[in-house]
């Protein structure tokens, strides 16, 4: 069973992330991400085989306070018999310093290629599984302009998946420092 670390907004901020996943879910046999049972995140990096005591060290150890990230846009991958939709964050340095630190504590050759550095993609994603008979029309969604919104992401987890199961979290504290 895969193991991921992730940022994840459990508050009103996320309310932007909700109204797309319902926007998009007509476009998917059946609801993707709120079948998930699991709020609106970013997943930063994917593991097949990592003791907890690192992935809790992750959590404990990075991410000082919350992570506010503006969206503007959205994008699409295509997996092989697919087609994933996502909103992109403008990348900010605390969100780069934020991954490259989990490469610090777990090395970076464990974590699934994707989510490695200069490979990784950052995005939430809205929809895991268009139909192929909406592909092209759900793909034309992605080029279209999204008026952008920020979202707060203030937990930092680690789970195992499908079904997600949180394994450890943390609430990311404001400093108080602008």
């Amino acid at each position: 069973m895969p193991f991921a670390i992730n940022i994840r907004s459990d508050n009103e901020t996320a309310a932007p992330i909700r109204e797309l996943w319902q926007r998009l879910e007509v476009f998917e046999p059946a609801p993707t991400m709120r079948a998930l049972n699991y709020p609106p995140h970013l997943t930063l990096a994917i593991y097949e085989d990592v003791p907890e005591s690192e992935l809790f060290a992750v959590v404990d150890g990075v991410a000082d306070g919350p992570i506010k990230l503006r969206f503007e846009s959205l994008g699409c991958f295509t997996p092989p018999n697919g087609l994933v939709i996502w909103a992109a964050p403008r990348v900010t340095r605390q969100l780069r310093r934020l991954h490259q630190s989990i490469h610090s504590i777990i090395d970076t050759q464990r974590c699934h290629a994707n989510y490695r550095p200069k490979r990784w993609v950052p995005h939430c994603t809205l929809a895991l599984n268009v139909a192929p008979e909406y592909r092209s029309e759900a793909k034309a969604l992605t080029e279209e302009a999204l008026s952008p919104f920020e979202a707060t992401f203030d937990v930092v987890d680690c789970t195992s998946f499908h079904p997600v199961e949180v394994l450890r979290e943390r609430r990311l504290k404001s400093t108080g420092q602008a």
